[in-house]
């Protein structure tokens, strides 16, 4: 994690234990807008669910949107239509996820 002043600790945590059986890990990174979690669905695919913070002095241009779950091909480019979420809900991070899964299979 490389956000000191991430105000979302608790719920980071909460969804890394729910989605680390399905192989998601820490993808964050500096140059990204929010901490993030990600699962290498294959070597040519990335599944990325980006977390907001709380305070609106910290967001980075959700708006309201909290959680942000993505798929991108080997090149960066987004492969699906992006999944949201407007709480802080680890359930419906895991429904995201599981569309943007679903998706990707057919």
């Amino acid at each position: 994690m490389v956000f000191p002043q991430f105000d979302n600790m608790v719920f980071f945590k909460k969804t890394l234990a729910a989605l680390t059986p399905l192989g998601f890990e820490d993808y964050s990174s500096p140059d990204d807008a929010c901490p993030s979690l990600g699962l290498a669905v294959t070597n040519n695919i990335l599944i990325q669910v980006f977390i907001d913070h709380i305070s609106p002095e910290y967001r980075h241009g959700f708006d309201d949107v909290n959680v942000y779950m993505m798929a991108f091909d080997a090149m960066g480019d987004q492969i699906v239509e992006p999944e949201t979420s407007t709480s802080f809900k680890v359930e419906d991070v895991m429904a995201g996820v599981a569309k943007i899964l679903a998706t990707l299979r057919t």
